[in-house]
C-alpha cells in the first residue's frame, strides 16, 4: 500500500458508525485492524489526523467493507450504475 494519506475526520465517524452496527468494541477492532485502541479512539473522535492508505484498507477489511465506504466515497457499483 501507498504512504498516502486521508483524511481522518471523514474516516473517524465512518469507523464508529460501522463498528457500533458490527457491535464490536473499539478494542476489538483496534486488534483486528492491527492498530492501538487509543489511535482508533483519537481517530473515532475526530481528531483530525491523517489516516494512511494501508491503516484505511486495515480499518475496512476489519469492518468488512470497502475502504471508499470509510472514505464517504460512492461504491464502485454505485458509480458504474450497478
Amino acid at each position: 500500500m501507498s504512504d498516502r494519506c486521508v483524511d481522518g475526520t471523514v474516516i473517524g465517524p465512518n469507523v464508529r458508525r460501522r463498528r457500533e452496527v458490527l457491535g464490536l468494541s473499539r478494542a476489538e477492532l483496534a486488534r483486528r485492524a492491527r492498530v492501538s485502541a487509543s489511535w482508533l479512539a483519537d481517530l473515532e473522535s475526530g481528531a483530525g489526523m491523517r489516516v494512511t492508505a494501508d491503516q484505511c484498507y486495515r480499518l475496512a477489511a476489519a469492518l468488512g467493507c470497502r475502504m471508499e465506504r470509510l472514505m464517504g466515497l460512492p461504491e464502485l457499483a454505485e458509480v458504474a450504475g450497478g
